[in-house]
């Protein structure tokens, strides 16, 4: 989801994979939560399909959502600087005297991921004070997205160094709130790992993004991803 001034982003393709455990739990609740069972959303215990778009006005209407039948994935950071984004955690480290080389130290810096687990917290638990429900408890949010558009280009460990940085928070969001999905905000760009033949199927450099579709949602309590297209505008 390209959240950029000037830039437009398609939703091409949602899909889902869950472990057995999670399909026997997916069978036996019947809740307003979106779960997921084999490769499909369920809800109500019903297969449900959805289609759906960028915006980040309708969060003025969050109350209002449920009664139409509106379901949301939240992004929980922007990696762009647009709406304060991964930089101003960065900005907020350097201000307490961190040494901080480049703005990939998001993903490592202990300050920095401090201060990005609390906010998590602090989302997941605040409660809707229009609904009086937390939004770890909304069955109108739909999943939760670590990060729009996440890369990590400093140097040849990203990889690994980002791998590392989804396992960690997926099991932070996990240990709050196991209602919601959870999405790590991929664009579906495939990394070097083998077969490095699947990265030629990548936009020109887009191989060098640190970033590995298959691998980062593969990590435990990943159960959503999506392949997103962005087109510029002028």
């Amino acid at each position: 989801m390209r959240l950029r001034s000037g830039a437009l982003a398609l939703l091409l393709l949602l899909f889902v994979h869950a472990g057995g455990q999670e399909q026997r739990a997916a069978e036996a609740r019947g809740d307003a939560f979106v779960r997921v069972l084999g490769t499909r959303f369920v809800h109500n215990g019903k297969p449900l399909f959805v289609s759906g778009f960028n915006t980040y006005w309708l969060m003025n209407l969050g109350a209002d959502q449920a009664k139409h039948g509106i379901k949301m994935i939240l992004s929980l950071v922007n990696y762009y600087h647009d709406y304060g984004g991964r930089k101003q955690y960065v900005d907020w480290a350097k201000n307490q005297g961190q040494n901080i080389p480049s703005d990939d130290a998001f993903f490592t810096n202990p300050v920095i991921k401090g201060f990005y687990m609390n906010h998590i917290k602090a989302i997941l638990t605040r409660v809707n004070t229009l609904t009086g429900v937390a939004y770890k408890d909304d069955p109108t949010i739909m999943a939760w997205e670590l990060m729009n558009e996440p890369r990590c280009q400093c140097d040849v460990t990203c990889p690994t160094i980002f791998q590392s940085w989804i396992t960690e928070m997926a099991a932070h969001v996990k240990s709050i709130d196991g209602n919601h999905l959870l999405d790590a905000g991929l664009e579906g760009f495939y990394g070097l790992l083998p077969p490095l033949s699947r990265s030629s199927m990548n936009p020109l450099r887009h191989d060098k993004m640190g970033i590995d579709f298959i691998a980062n949602n593969q990590v435990p309590g990943v159960n959503v991803e999506e392949i997103g297209k962005a087109q510029r505008t002028q």
